[in-house]
């Protein structure tokens, strides 16, 4: 439900009230509203109310919020690059902070899906009755800190010259690729102008695997995720991967 009313004591500005019960939408029409009315105004004014299912803070908060650019409507696997840059800019407003205090960094689910100490990648030959290992390769991760995203797409460059390497001695005829990092799934088809540094590797991924296509796959059923976390023989022989 959606409640306008004006007051004088505020001038022409209008209060719109939103109300609904549990999974009513609440919140994707608070983000809707907020988004449409900065297209017209400089900055919409935000109060907490619900503080049992809150927007921009800690549950138990009520809040009043002013907020002067876009709310990010959609999730890290919609739009990794948009969630990045969103995260950038939130940070870069800290830094610039003249008087601060402890930083807390919640972070997202997906930073499970990669571990900061290696990257790898497993190629298998398949056919309708049986699938094979070939061969696999990692790599230490560098010393240069690197996020997991860009380090995932390190893993997607040894995904791609090890199959290219494999396609010159064997020359199958059909390649798939697959991938457990939404955001390095996304960066592979955005159409975008990306950081130097994934553009250059976007760029040579891009080369070696068309025309072949690249598919999601979750981790837990990732054989290379082995590779990033390391095993022991017992583990690896009662691994269904």
């Amino acid at each position: 439900m959606l409640g306008t009313e004006n007051d004088d004591r505020r001038g022409t500005s209008p209060v719109i009230t939103i109300i609904g019960g549990k999974n009513s939408g609440k919140s994707t029409l608070n983000r809707y509203l907020i988004n449409s009315l900065l297209d017209k105004v400089d900055r919409v004014y935000f109060l907490e109310c619900d503080v049992g299912q809150t927007e921009f803070t800690p549950p138990g908060c009520v809040s009043l919020h002013c907020v002067s650019e876009p709310v990010l409507g959609v999730t890290p696997a919609d739009d990794p690059t948009r969630y990045l840059t969103c995260i950038e800019k939130c940070f870069s407003k800290y830094v610039d902070l003249k008087e601060k205090g402890p930083l807390i960094v919640n972070t997202c689910g997906w930073n499970k899906d990669a571990s900061p100490k290696a990257y790898g990648a497993a190629a298998y030959l398949s056919n309708e009755n049986e699938t094979t290992l070939v061969m696999a390769k990692t790599r230490v991760a560098p010393v240069k800190c690197l996020t997991l995203p860009q380090l995932e797409l390190m893993a997607a460059i040894i995904g791609a010259r090890l199959a290219a390497h494999l396609h010159s001695t064997l020359n199958y005829p059909k390649i798939v690729f697959w991938s457990d990092s939404s955001i390095v799934l996304h960066w592979l088809t955005s159409t975008k102008t990306l950081k130097r540094f994934i553009a250059n590797r976007v760029k040579e991924i891009t080369e070696l695997t068309h025309p072949y296509k690249w598919r999601y796959c979750p981790t837990d059923n990732n054989p290379a995720d082995l590779l990033t976390r390391g095993l022991t023989i017992e583990q690896f022989d009662q691994s269904i991967l």
